[in-house]
């Protein structure tokens, strides 16, 4: 026959001397230090169209890049679609739109128009937060045309105007 071993006893008095040694080695373990708080809720990965950026051809397209990065609230591909315009940075276009939780963009189709050696497209634009209309506008893209002295990063599209007004509340 084959003996069992005898279970361990553990007495009250050396859990209770156990629990400071368990602390400082679950404090080892995670630095001591809490962990940061998240300053903006997780959100899904969005696959931006960051070509649209390096075509000539359509400017919508432009335009559905840029309101997509702004829904994703990816601050920094917003801001790429300004192209080199300074009053723009990922900062600013946070501080604007970081309000709505559920931002989405819908933009109307426009027409290209000539000016000066440009091609411009301003699309009226309706800014929702989860449904409800909370901004109405207009966004500007430019581009040069395709004239002496201008450099490849001149002739694409960008944004360079949003008139982006507060919806009026319903009466």
């Amino acid at each position: 026959m084959r003996e069992h071993a005898r279970p361990s006893r553990v007495v009250p008095g050396m859990i209770r001397r156990m629990i400071p040694m368990i602390a400082l080695l679950l404090l080892a373990a995670c630095d001591g230090a809490p962990a940061p708080a998240p300053s903006e809720p997780a959100r899904a990965k969005v696959q931006l169209d960051r070509a649209a950026l390096t075509q000539v051809e359509d400017p919508a397209r432009v335009l559905a890049y840029y309101g997509s990065a702004l829904a994703a609230h990816d601050w920094e591909a917003a801001d790429a679609a300004w192209g080199n315009f300074p009053e723009t940075s990922p900062g600013s276009l946070r501080a604007h739109f970081g309000k709505y939780s559920a931002l989405s963009l819908e933009f109307d189709p426009s027409r290209v128009e000539g000016a000066a050696g440009s091609l411009i497209y301003i699309a009226p634009v309706v800014v929702r937060d989860a449904g409800r209309v909370v901004e109405t506008g207009r966004v500007g893209l430019r581009r040069s045309n395709d004239v002496p002295g201008s450099t490849p990063e001149d002739r694409l599209w960008h944004v360079e105007m949003s008139d982006l007004k507060p919806a009026e509340a319903p009466r």
